[in-house]
């Protein structure tokens, strides 16, 4: 299996389509030389996902660049608010700037200012899971999508429900008139449905940027659209279904939660009301505890679609309980239904109930439905030492007699494992701490793989561990199993790199007919060309 890093014996396994078996081995065309195969040099060149290959959503840190070239050593981080150019002080920060913008050094600034942050580029890449080809990059236009770089929770990758393409959120950085690249802090900014006073009154008042959602089609079209959701705070994910978007995400002020967006209500900057449709309302006193922050209860991470029913999972914050959510009845969204406001949100059977300030660590990221009866629930893990032995990695689920029972924990070849750096900025070591992002396959031979995007730890003095280099992994598990087959391990597809993070996965997109016969036209003609991350 050339081209993988093996930390253990197993070998991801997939079923791929017969017809692109022989294209899926060779390795991965560019987007480049099928453009040209496809339409010829002169015309436009379109960007074609290769069907069964996985897509990875990246961010590559740029130095010295837009805003964040400003910061100086000892003076307060400050930055365009409204796009007029001059520099304001950022609400929120406690101190002033304990590094410049020159390398990734400059996420020590997460300690003076614990929003801080740096907008880059978000990039797909093809990973084919045979032989772990990587293919050229996609980078999304920025001036319609950016994303925080050290911001874990961001990057998430779903298909839509037809599978002809795929969604991730972010800001419209541009649209607020400021440089879309190296804009600071934009996570913590309001949204045009947040009023002055409620910024202030919140902490959030870093100017007014919206949030966005980016659907990229098979032949790597994208468009966006604005919400003026989750103010203060980010969105996590969108998954595309009966024709809105359900988000998922946090906010300090107004819409947080489960929203949904209807792309044919997009919102601009002056956009005061707010364009989203909060979907239930989840309260700690439903499971007997006394009220806490509702808003910060509702800080989802992951989502799935499952049977025309929407799960979702909480992980971070110290309100609420970290735990799996359902979001209505069972079957909702059948016959192409939507979810009503008043959804309610209930915590699935058997899943733990503990409140996130006092119960044990438990921090659930991503899922992936092997069948009706077993649930892989990936734990980002907290880095103790009690956590990596309980809950990190990437915990099996089965539903028995109506309630789910943790069967075991997959975390061979991937908690502790480490990897040691010494570059101007990032002189230490990162250790893989759990996962986050996971999308999985069930193989016709009575296994499931599940491919997953590693979280981290660091001991880099005020570091940012979202800022530390990760990896893209994968697992075989034994689907009938429900104790620890003590022979899997964990592989790594995409190595780390220094200065980009890995944050979503899913399988690609499969082209709208016309583009399939486009693809067999172009994979006809030329030779596949492919390249390995080092």
């Amino acid at each position: 299996m050339a081209g993988l890093l093996r930390r253990g014996s197993t070998r991801p396994k997939v079923n791929p389509i017969p017809s692109f078996k022989t294209t899926l081995r060779a390795g991965l065309l560019t987007s480049a030389a099928f453009g040209a195969a496809a339409f010829g040099s002169g015309a436009a060149r379109a960007y074609y996902f290769m069907p069964n290959n996985l897509v990875v959503s990246e961010s590559v840190f740029v130095p010295n660049t837009g805003e964040a070239a400003s910061l100086t050593v000892g003076a307060p981080i400050a930055y365009p608010l409204d796009g007029s150019g001059t520099p304001v002080a950022a609400v929120g920060t406690t101190g002033n700037a304990l590094a410049t913008d020159a390398n990734l050094g400059v996420f020590t600034n997460s300690k003076p200012d614990a929003n801080f942050g740096i907008t880059s580029a978000l990039t797909l890449v093809q990973v084919n899971p045979l032989n772990g080809a990587i293919s050229a990059p996609l980078v999304l236009p920025t001036s319609q999508i950016v994303t925080s770089f050290p911001s874990k929770s961001e990057g998430s990758l779903y298909l839509t429900q037809n599978g002809q393409a795929l969604t991730i959120t972010g800001y419209d950085v541009a649209a607020s008139g400021r440089a879309p690249v190296g804009a600071v802090d934009v996570s913590n900014s309001s949204t045009s449905a947040t009023t002055p006073a409620q910024a202030l009154t919140t902490g959030n008042a870093n100017g007014t940027v919206n949030r966005t959602v980016a659907q990229i089609n098979g032949i790597g079209t994208v468009v966006t659209t604005d919400t003026n959701a989750y103010s203060g705070n980010n969105g996590r994910g969108a998954i595309q279904y009966n024709g809105q978007y359900y988000m998922v995400g946090n906010g300090n002020v107004g819409a947080t939660g489960v929203e949904l967006l209807n792309p044919a209500n997009p919102a601009t900057q002056t956009t005061t009301t707010p364009n989203t449709t909060q979907i239930g309302t989840y309260n700690i006193t439903q499971n007997g505890y006394a009220a806490d922050k509702v808003l910060k209860d509702n800080n989802f991470r992951g989502e799935i679609i499952y049977n025309n029913t929407l799960y979702v999972t909480k992980g971070s914050g110290s309100n609420g309980i970290d735990t799996v959510y359902q979001v209505g009845a069972a079957g909702a969204l059948a016959n192409g239904a939507q979810l009503p406001a008043n959804a309610p949100i209930t915590i699935l059977p058997g899943f733990p109930t503990g409140l996130a300030k006092t119960s044990a660590d438990f921090t659930p990221f991503g899922l992936f439905f092997a069948n009706d009866s077993t649930l892989y629930v990936s734990d980002e893990g907290t880095g103790t030492a009690t956590d990596l032995a309980q809950h990190a990695g990437l915990q099996k689920w089965s539903l028995v007699n109506g309630t789910w029972v943790l069967d075991y924990t997959l975390r061979s070849g991937l908690t502790g494992t480490t990897q040691t750096y010494s570059a101007a900025g990032f002189t230490g070591t990162v250790t893989e701490n759990g996962l986050r992002d996971i999308t999985g396959v069930v193989n016709g031979d009575g296994t499931v793989t599940i491919y997953g995007v590693t979280s981290t730890t660091d001991n880099i003095l005020n570091m940012d561990n979202g800022a530390d280099p990760n990896e893209l992994v994968a697992i075989t598990d034994d689907l009938a199993a429900t104790v620890l087959p003590g022979s899997e391990s964990f592989s790594v597809l995409v190595a780390p790199t220094l200065g980009t993070v890995v944050r979503g996965v899913s399988f690609a997109p499969v082209p709208e007919p016309v583009s399939l016969t486009l693809l067999g036209m172009g994979i006809a003609g030329l030779g596949l060309v492919r390249r390995r991350r080092a």
